[in-house]
């Protein structure tokens, strides 16, 4: 009877350990709470609308976030519009820089310019956009941030 005993409150034991084990993990997966992915080093925006000056050229705007510092600016952008009775496209691309960027997490504007194509001007309508960024910063990474093929309208 002793020894039925002694295999029952064995047994009961090994059932309160691995509840007891169990629930530690749980506890520990609650507490820990929803894993978070940091967020990316850099990030590039276009508005979605992008002004058409007079001359043909377009002023590209939108915003930018990285972090590490002041940041050193190597780029390079490229619009495309077809012409809807030719179809032949106008393209322009242009190259930046080195430029200096405050790289602090924070949302900030950015603005430069395009040049007019050499085929026909720039039309009020849809564009292609690609913007390529690489971000040097003082904390020593090079980040990349890209607008890919993104649509743009162009307004007067």
């Amino acid at each position: 009877m002793v020894e039925y005993l002694r295999k029952a409150v064995r047994k009961n034991r090994i059932i309160e350990l691995a509840v007891a084990t169990a629930m530690g993990f749980a506890s520990a997966a609650v507490l820990a709470g929803p894993v978070s992915a940091d967020p990316p080093p850099a990030v590039i925006t276009a508005d979605t609308t992008q002004h058409l000056n007079a001359d043909g050229s377009v002023q590209i705007a939108g915003n930018y976030t990285c972090r590490g510092g002041q940041g050193q600016l190597f780029g390079s952008s490229w619009l495309e519009q077809p012409d809807p009775v030719t179809e032949n496209r106008a393209y322009s691309t242009t190259e930046k820089w080195p430029d200096m960027l405050t790289c602090d997490g924070t949302a900030r504007r950015y603005a430069f310019t395009l040049p007019t194509p050499e085929a026909f001007p720039f039309r009020p309508g849809p564009a292609t956009l690609l913007i390529i960024w690489d971000i040097y910063t003082t904390d020593g990474n090079i980040d990349r941030a890209e607008v890919d093929q993104a649509t743009v309208t162009l307004v007067r």
